[in-house]
């Protein structure tokens, strides 16, 4: 392998040949600007982590912890690496703000990778804008106050590209390179572990080492021996069950790739802004490559396939089988910071390109950062109270074994619940799990389960834009409402959530004795 120097001396003299148009003032000890970045982000993230109220997928994070190693074998050790890392948490507090934690180290740990890879890819400049621009994303943000993977698969991620970078780099280094190389095949082994279609950035590396000049053969063969490794990995993973992950994910649809592009670039206009300048961005480093084809060219096209490799697979596979879902192609978004960093230090002197960075900076916090708090927000501590508020002794509760947890997560809140008892998922009320049997799969099974004593009343509750749907198959029913009546109207939550409650015939129960905090009905203009 030739020496080649890195991209960061190159960007070096390049900038002392045009009288340090590089620079971005007075030289600051390099830790300096990354640290802000992470002081920035954790800013974003840390005063924020129990404001949101748990949702579904959290309280999954919760049962999981409850029973590691059946959730391991049933649910095709999805997110496997992250329960095991949150889990010693879980055994001293289930506090929201406490299991968010880890997340929020995953992601400020993500902005320190990121800054590392543009410093290496394009110079002190890039570095800094692309970690000034992940830690003031909305996104980074918003999942660092989640209880789940999508950081640490960041995070993850984002290393094997640094460890991807620094081992074609390191040129004649052999030893050096040999190092790198070790911490590429560590993190691109632990990424199916963190989150599984994060998996799909390996062969976007593959894809660019494919096209790196001269010894890009090589280095397509380094890359690929932990494959075995990962090939073997991800076939234990789909035998237990993997590839029923996402099996909730709609088919393909406009409102799925808006929501990527929100994720990725932003919301509104700003958004838009940030679109251009990344398509831009890629046509640039394209047209460059084209004409260069030499290592700094190549360097700088990589960010092109971390941008836009994972998604656009995502999206071609969602043509066959829905995974389209946003959160899934997070870890793609230092990609698209990269690219638009890149494009301002080659194009902009240093004046402008503040002032222009400055402007595009801004929106991520004045217009994109409400949607933290007010993103994919389900009100189930809301819900439960709900049912706390209204229930009698000897009510019973039914929902699907898939919405058990987050209502066994708040029942404890609620000492007035002792006296409901659970008619499906059958364990006990309070006992968060992960995984619960249902004794109701299909429609026929809850008249039948409800026919079999109709003398009490039942909470019925269900989640989704078709949650509805289930209540009125419930309501039209004739063999049910031969022993119930629904009360109407059902009580509807934010994140689409529905609670009804069913009463014995010829009960004078009045539908509520206290106030939910409900919003109208989704038809009704909520």
């Amino acid at each position: 392998m030739s020496a080649a120097p890195t991209v960061d001396t190159a960007g070096g003299d390049r900038a002392r040949r045009q009288g340090g148009r590089a620079r971005l003032g007075p030289r600051l000890p390099t830790w300096v600007p990354v640290a802000a970045a992470v002081l920035a982000g954790a800013a974003l993230s840390l005063p924020r982590i129990g404001v949101r109220s748990l949702w579904l997928d959290e309280a999954y994070t919760v049962g999981a912890t409850a029973e590691l190693l059946d959730t391991w074998r049933a649910t095709g050790g999805t997110q496997a690496l992250y329960y095991a890392l949150v889990w010693p948490v879980a055994q001293v507090t289930t506090d929201p703000g406490w299991l968010r934690l880890p997340s929020a180290l995953f992601g400020l740990a993500a902005v320190v990778a990121v800054h590392h890879v543009g410093r290496r890819l394009g110079g002190r400049a890039v570095g800094v804008l692309t970690a000034a621009g992940l830690a003031l994303s909305w996104g980074l943000a918003r999942y660092s106050v989640e209880a789940r993977s999508y950081t640490l698969a960041l995070l993850l991620v984002s290393l094997s590209w640094l460890a991807l970078v620094a081992a074609v780099q390191a040129g004649d280094d052999e030893a050096g390179a040999r190092r790198w190389w070790r911490t590429y095949f560590v993190a691109v082994a632990l990424v199916p572990l963190a989150h599984g279609l994060a998996t799909l950035n390996y062969l976007a590396q593959l894809a660019a080492l494919a096209l790196a000049p001269g010894d890009g053969p090589r280095s397509v063969r380094r890359a690929s021996r932990v494959a075995p490794l990962l090939a073997g990995e991800l076939a234990v993973l789909f035998l237990l069950g993997a590839a029923e992950v996402g099996d909730w994910v709609p088919p393909l649809s406009l409102g799925q790739l808006r929501a990527i592009k929100h994720l990725l670039l932003g919301h509104g206009p700003p958004g838009t802004v940030l679109g251009v300048l990344a398509a831009l961005a890629v046509l640039d480093v394209v047209v460059r490559y084209l004409r260069r084809r030499d290592r700094e060219s190549w360097l700088q096209l990589l960010p092109a396939f971390w941008a836009l490799g994972p998604p656009a697979v995502v999206v071609a596979i969602s043509l066959v089988r829905p995974y389209a879902a946003a959160r899934y192609v997070f870890p793609s978004l230092p990609g698209f910071l990269l690219l638009i960093a890149g494009l301002l230090v080659r194009h902009l002197a240093t004046t402008r390109r503040a002032a222009l960075a400055g402007v595009l900076l801004a929106p991520l916090l004045l217009v994109d950062q409400r949607h933290v708090t007010t993103n994919g927000i389900e009100a189930w501590r809301e819900l439960t109270a709900c049912i706390a508020a209204n229930a009698e002794p000897g009510d019973r509760l039914l929902t699907a074994a898939a919405h058990r947890s987050p209502l066994d997560y708040y029942w404890p809140d609620h000492p007035e619940l002792a006296g409901v008892e659970p008619l499906s998922p059958p364990e006990p009320l309070g006992e968060v799990r992960r995984l619960y049997d249902s004794l109701t799969p299909e429609h026929g099974d809850i008249v039948e389960i409800m026919l079999e004593d109709p003398t009490g009343s039942v909470w019925f509750v269900d989640r989704g834009e078709f949650g509805r749907a289930a209540i009125a198959g419930l309501a039209f029913d004739a063999e049910l409402m031969r022993s119930y009546r629904i009360a109407e109207p059902p009580w509807h939550f934010e994140g689409y959530l529905v609670l009804a409650r069913l009463d014995p015939v010829g009960s004078d129960r009045p539908r509520q004795v206290a106030p939910c905090d409900t919003v109208p009905r989704p038809d009704d203009g909520g």
